[in-house]
């Protein structure tokens, strides 16, 4: 059978979910594409190091008694946010956790039983589905058959926009996970992006949750810890984005706050961060694992950072 890509359709799962579900949705997860270009690529354990020093920064920083509020920003299917949520109640059993990420679910649209297509939920598409054949409809992508390719892109883009008008039109937060929807013939029904262990601790332990946020915007309720690992980095964004990041994450935290900032390099899946302290209108580097934060540079112009040693 000739298959172009993975239909991001697979990602659903069943009620329960079985540990086939569990395979299937992490097999095809890091091989999901936005419109944007960004992949959805995280792995189970994938911060195990990187939370021991945190964890350890946190036990000495806060009472056991402390109700902490954790946000985990850009959490991707929050599976390690999860993780990270499992350790903090083991030791702040008043602490909230809060996972978020700026898209938390797809449309899969079906209108014939034949054709369907996976679309972001303000309407861009990104998988055409005829039959067995699955084409990516994401800018830049390569494939083994570029002719075969061509002509089903554009067939899927012409016939994208129906679909993609329809998706617009409906106002997801009050659609529930389940629901199948009709819009103008088009049968919708969301793919979630989120774990499937993940929604599981959602619905068994109040503390936890997952919320659509972006990076951008600030947190009208400050939090006592705020973790921004694979987002702010300079592939991603340009200086001046990041200084919006960078302003964004500073306005979120409250005084006495720590940051928690790096990426995870491709290669060998060694974490590279930062923790800062909030002290009034300043920042003071908790810790620094491996080489650090690669914009560490643009937050010292932004803020004045202060020394560990300085404490």
């Amino acid at each position: 059978m000739l298959r172009i890509s993975a239909a991001y359709s697979s990602l659903q799962t069943s009620i329960p979910f079985t540990p086939e579900d569990v395979a299937r949705f992490e097999r095809v997860l890091p091989l999901v594409r936005l419109n944007s270009g960004v992949f959805r690529t995280t792995f189970r354990g994938r911060f195990h190091d990187l939370d021991e020093i945190v964890h350890s920064a946190i036990c000495d920083m806060f009472p056991k008694e402390t109700r902490l509020i954790a946000h985990d920003w850009a959490a991707s299917d929050a599976l390690c946010s999860a993780e990270w949520a499992a350790q903090i109640f083991a030791d702040f059993p008043n602490a909230e956790v809060v996972a978020s990420d700026s898209i938390l679910h797809l449309v899969l649209a079906n209108a014939n039983g034949q054709e369907s297509f996976v679309l972001e939920p303000q309407g861009a598409p990104l998988q055409y589905i005829h039959g067995p054949l699955v084409v990516n409809l994401v800018p830049s992508e390569l494939h083994r058959f570029p002719l075969l390719h061509r002509i089903l892109r554009a067939v899927g883009d012409r016939r994208s926009r129906k679909p993609s008008n329809a998706v617009q039109t409906v106002e997801w937060k009050t659609v529930t996970d389940e629901a199948t929807i009709c819009v103008d013939g088009w049968n919708l029904r969301k793919v979630m992006l989120i774990h499937p262990e993940v929604v599981d601790l959602g619905t068994r332990d109040s503390r936890f949750r997952v919320v659509l946020h972006d990076v951008f915007t600030p947190l009208t309720v400050p939090c006592n810890l705020l973790r921004t690992m694979n987002i702010f980095n300079l592939n991603y964004f340009t200086e001046e984005r990041l200084r919006e990041g960078i302003r964004s994450a500073f306005s979120s935290l409250s005084d006495g706050g720590l940051w928690i900032v790096g990426r995870t390099l491709t290669a060998d899946r060694t974490n590279h961060a930062t923790i800062y302290r909030k002290e009034g209108a300043s920042l003071r580097q908790i810790r620094t694992i491996s080489s650090g934060s690669e914009i560490h540079a643009l937050v010292a112009e932004m803020y004045p950072v202060l020394d560990a040693q300085n404490a």
